[in-house]
């Protein structure tokens, strides 16, 4: 598996109506954080009235912090696998929560993506499982460099023997 370390941002839009599952990014004791709607509200203005207006979350490409046509890696409507990592093979639809965890390390997020191929940008182009994006926390470089060093030493002791 091959992945690529993409950045969360949010556009806010005005909707025709409120629906169940719409994300607001809302700040709670000095954070932002997402909080999604389990319900569809009776009374619209209530909801806007407390949170603003319902965002969309679109991944980019880590080097522009600019919502560009060229820079954008997964769309809103592709958002959708969460990969807990090694410990387990499950995907399942992201959440509030795992947004959050992003929100809180920075908006970066790992994108699982084709092994060797790029778009017409350049840009590694992600993996679709029925028309989702997997996703994932980020790599830490901390964790490449313990990994690698044990590959090393695993090598180093198979030449040994």
């Amino acid at each position: 598996m091959f992945v690529y370390e993409g950045r969360l941002i949010f556009k806010s839009y005005k909707p025709l109506k409120l629906e169940k599952g719409m994300y607001f990014l809302v700040r709670q004791h000095n954070e932002m954080v997402i909080i999604q709607l389990d319900h569809t509200p009776m009374h619209d203005d209530d909801i806007l009235g407390d949170y603003g207006y319902p965002v969309d979350l679109y991944i980019i490409n880590q080097g522009n912090p600019n919502l560009d046509e060229d820079y954008i890696l997964v769309y809103p409507h592709q958002i959708g696998w969460w990969d807990e990592g090694e410990h387990s093979d499950d995907l399942y639809d992201i959440t509030a929560k795992e947004i959050n965890q992003i929100l809180n390390n920075d908006c970066r997020v790992d994108i699982e993506v084709e092994e060797e191929d790029d778009d017409l940008y350049g840009h590694p182009i992600p993996v679709f499982l029925q028309d989702k994006a997997i996703l994932s926390h980020p790599q830490d470089d901390e964790e490449d460099d313990e990994w690698e060093q044990d590959y090393s030493q695993n090598l180093y002791e198979d030449d040994q023997d």
